[in-house]
């Protein structure tokens, strides 16, 4: 059976103000008119039942996503004490789902990436599954690059995998993270390398063992976690435990490190929408370049990102201008600045009167 592990504790601190620690981007519509982690659930529909789908969240989310998904059981968005990054994460939602079906498949994904072909996602996916079942492996899905991001992690593809599939499939041979413009070009020129997704399948027993293995002091916190599952004291023990575990990304404490790592060639769109200049590429614009979300009229205004709930916009010779408005804050930044919305987040974090405007 197909298990979904939808990891959902990010801050989304670029997508500030209308991004807090409540409501992150993930439970926003920031690409579409869904929130993220709503639309992310959706495209699980033909995959798997909504009783085989665990959140991974921490406490103050969790309120508002059982808002959000009200069809998922309660017990099924899992609150972390703390932010222990995506190795503990994983081996957190592991534990439950070992509980349940040791042999059985996960599919893990962040709740803020956008694709809009659901179809063939679908399809990739279904197909990593059937593999997985048969090979003790890792398998990540990469996508072909439309450019030389920096801001992506690449996987470097070996040979190819002989499966019966729609999907291709290759071994990989290296994951490298964010390089700088001149290494990714030469990446894009080879024609083998691929956005690192961050979406992952395996059977459990299988990524058990792969933790076992490479981080054992991860697998030591997970027993203790399994051992509690249907007791009492469960919540206390993960609320001990869990500040204990490893504070590192399954990229750098399995992937890298695994002998046996298969990527899925993606077939579908997909993007992570890391900053409010990444959000105009799935709105169609205006005549003036300009995407608007909310009420907004313009006079010599081009090529501006406009975000408004409830108030109207005005923009009288204004370009290349990120305007997000909500109802305490407004943010006016430059959108080839727009990476930088983070250190606005940070500042306000560092100043009394300014620690309101994040929550």
């Amino acid at each position: 059976m197909i298990y979904a592990v939808i990891m959902a504790g990010g801050k989304g601190e670029r997508f500030w103000p209308k991004s807090r620690l409540k409501t992150p981007k993930q439970l926003l519509a920031i690409a579409g008119d869904k929130p993220m982690i709503r639309e992310t659930v959706d495209r699980l529909q033909n995959l798997t039942q909504s009783d085989a789908v665990l959140i991974i969240t921490n406490a103050a989310q969790s309120d508002e996503i059982k808002k959000i998904l009200p069809e998922l059981p309660q017990e099924h968005i899992v609150a972390e004490p703390c932010g222990r990054n995506t190795a503990a994460c994983i081996a957190l939602a592991a534990a439950y789902i070992d509980a349940q079906d040791p042999e059985g498949i996960m599919v893990v994904l962040p709740a803020d990436h956008v694709i809009h072909n659901k179809k063939a996602f679908a399809q990739v996916i279904s197909d990593m599954a059937l593999l997985a079942q048969s090979e003790n492996a890792l398998f990540t899905i990469g996508i072909d690059p439309d450019y030389p991001a920096t801001g992506y992690g690449y996987i470097k593809s070996g040979h190819d995998i002989k499966a019966n599939t729609q999907t291709s499939f290759y071994m990989v041979e290296q994951f490298t993270e964010k390089p700088d413009f001149a290494t990714a070009s030469k990446f894009i020129e080879s024609g083998r390398y691929f956005w690192n997704s961050g979406i992952f399948v395996w059977k459990t027993s299988v990524f058990l063992s792969a933790v076992r293995q490479y981080m054992p002091d991860l697998y030591n916190g997970y027993e203790k976690i399994r051992s509690a599952l249907g007791t009492k004291e469960l919540q206390d023990v993960i609320n001990s435990v869990y500040p204990t575990l490893p504070n590192i990304s399954i990229d750098y404490g399995i992937m890298e490190k695994a002998d046996r790592v298969i990527m899925a060639k993606s077939s579908f769109d997909w993007d992570d929408v890391g900053s409010w200049d990444a959000v105009a590429k799935h709105f169609k614009p205006d005549s003036d370049g300009n995407v608007v979300r909310g009420k907004f009229v313009g006079v010599d205004t081009k090529n501006c990102i406009v975000y408004s709930d409830d108030k109207l916009v005005a923009g009288v010779g204004i370009e290349n201008v990120i305007v997000v408005v909500t109802d305490d804050a407004i943010l006016i930044c430059d959108k080839n600045r727009a990476q930088d919305v983070k250190a606005i987040v940070q500042k306000l974090s560092d100043e009394p009167e300014g620690k309101e405007y994040l929550i």
